[in-house]
């Protein structure tokens, strides 16, 4: 296309090509989608390098690079892809907050269309690594219960978006809910990445989740609107901090996604040589448990990670116990801990759970089961 038609349709050609690889894409594995984004940044490559200019030559190569990474992306690994991501979703980021310095660089140039193309293709691509990136982790969280009902309709609703052009680029043309949906990307992903790469505990990643969030979407705040009065400015720097502070509000809303419970189970009797139950059922009379009861759990989570856990007994809604356990990272098949409750109150027939949590009540799974007279 580049080399064989004049500037103006060399970019219509390109526009179709894009147009019809993100169809694909949509349909398609995520290697496909990311390698038809890949074709889609050589064909822009084609055309910079058929202009011949020094700045034509520099973006070009900044072009090669990314599809060189967009074709490696899928292949690396788990810990790997997510530092490669994490370096992806910062520099997008600088990308958005200085997109007014470059654009009047190349601004009267056959440059200008290309750059804003190439950097809302190159977002677009972010975005959607980020999005389906976390998006398993989000979906292992259904046994939470329905309190992440709403997280995850969010997530897979921004999901979506990434993937569908006309509402995509309907929201690209809109700069603030543009930054809204990079810094929900930002966060989404941070949830996932800080446990992976830093090991660090989830009731920490969703802390500097929010404050990472909130330090970059408040230079973008600052971009709309002009000067302010000083009164202005105060308010922006409270909204950041209430977007910094909300996770941790809203702790019991979002879910722990690098934790999953692999293993449940309640029991009358337990191997402490094999970590495992040995008589285990959901429905048990008052004379079984007068011994007490095992609840025993399996987390999985990432290798390197110590995570403190509760497992929180309940009796017909009402809490009786809280237990607190050690669960380290790095077992394929989650890591097995158990808590022993010896005194079973009396009467003890009705609706019991158990609920696995985190420091900050975030849940990873239920366990529900019956006492008989």
């Amino acid at each position: 296309v580049a080399m064989g038609a004049a500037d103006d349709e060399a970019m219509s050609g390109l526009q179709l090509f894009v147009r019809r690889a993100r169809h694909e894409g949509d349909f398609a594995s995520r290697m496909a989608a990311q390698r038809a984004l890949a074709f889609a940044a050589e064909a822009t490559l084609q055309i910079l390098k058929a202009s011949g200019d020094n700045v034509s030559q520099g973006v070009a190569a900044g072009v090669s690079l990314l599809s060189d990474a967009l074709l490696l992306v899928p292949m690396l690994p788990l810990i790997q892809l997510a530092a490669v991501l994490t370096g992806f979703l910062v520099f997008s980021w600088l990308l958005l907050l200085t997109e007014g310095l470059w654009q009047q660089r190349f601004a009267g140039t056959a440059m200008e269309g290309v750059s804003q193309g190439f950097l809302k293709l190159m977002l677009q691509a972010v975005h959607q690594e980020a999005f389906f990136f976390s998006l398993p982790f989000v979906l292992l969280q259904w046994s939470g219960g329905a309190e992440y009902i709403f997280f995850t309709t969010l997530v897979i609703s921004a999901a979506l978006v990434s993937i569908i052009d006309p509402v995509y680029f309907w929201l690209a043309r809109h700069r603030a809910l543009y930054f809204g949906f990079h810094a929900w990307a930002l966060f989404v992903a941070l949830l996932v990445l800080l446990p992976l790469i830093f090991h660090w505990s989830t009731d920490s990643a969703l802390t500097w989740a929010g404050w990472l969030t909130a330090l970059f979407a408040l230079p973008s705040f600052w971009r709309f609107g002009g000067p302010r009065k000083w009164f202005r400015w105060a308010g922006l720097i409270a909204v950041s901090c209430v977007i910094a502070l909300a996770p941790r509000w809203l702790a019991p809303l979002v879910p722990p996604l690098t934790l999953s419970l692999e293993e449940r189970a309640m029991a009358l009797s337990f191997s402490r040589s094999e970590r495992k139950p040995l008589v285990k059922g959901e429905v048990f009379t008052s004379e079984e448990v007068a011994q007490g009861l095992y609840a025993y759990t399996a987390i999985k989570a990432p290798l390197g990670l110590g995570q403190d856990v509760y497992h929180y007994w309940f009796h017909d809604g009402e809490q009786v116990d809280r237990i607190p356990l050690k669960v380290y990272g790095g077992r394929e098949s989650g890591f097995r801990t158990w808590s022993h409750k010896r005194h079973i109150p009396v009467p003890s027939q009705g609706r019991w759970r158990v609920e696995v949590r985190t420091e900050d009540n975030q849940i990873i799974g239920v366990m529900r089961f019956y006492i008989t007279p």
